[in-house]
């Protein structure tokens, strides 16, 4: 470490030394003088307009009264939670669980919410999810020996 600090205050002094002469010469530049300063030839970028967005087939937001009764109804999704178990930690303190929705890792204690579930056990290869209605039981896959 202190050989480091030897050789940067070594190189430092090396500079100060090979710039010296300079020094007056780059300090002493009268900027009334227009022989002495030049402006700088770096122009601003060039102003680039934003391009023409292509008029929209159908209105963003709808402008007439909300749906009727007499509408199709919207087609019943199945409100239960696409969830893949990764792993489960068990301690004495603690059970938390890893798990996946949608491409989104997520880590969850017992007791946590996901999306309106809530986790209510957390055991060595499953969780449960409930909700007001139902409950799922999520199991871990088997390991891969097993398969």
């Amino acid at each position: 470490m202190r050989l480091r600090r030897f050789v940067l205050v070594g190189i430092n002094l090396a500079l100060l030394a090979a710039f010296w002469p300079l020094a007056d010469e780059l300090l002493s530049v009268d900027v009334s003088d227009p022989v002495a300063y030049r402006p700088s030839s770096h122009l601003p970028p060039a102003f680039i307009p934003w391009p023409e967005q292509p008029d929209l087939e159908r209105p963003l937001f709808r402008n007439g009264p909300p749906p009727s009764e007499h509408d199709d109804p919207p087609p019943t999704v199945d409100s239960r939670p696409t969830i893949r178990l990764l792993g489960i930690t068990l301690t004495n303190e603690r059970r938390v669980a890893m798990i996946e929705i949608n491409g989104l890792t997520l880590r969850i204690e017992e007791g946590g919410d996901v999306n309106g579930w809530q986790v209510t056990q957390i055991e060595p290869r499953k969780i449960r999810l409930e909700n007001s209605e139902q409950h799922v039981d999520v199991l871990l896959d088997p390991p891969a020996d097993t398969r």
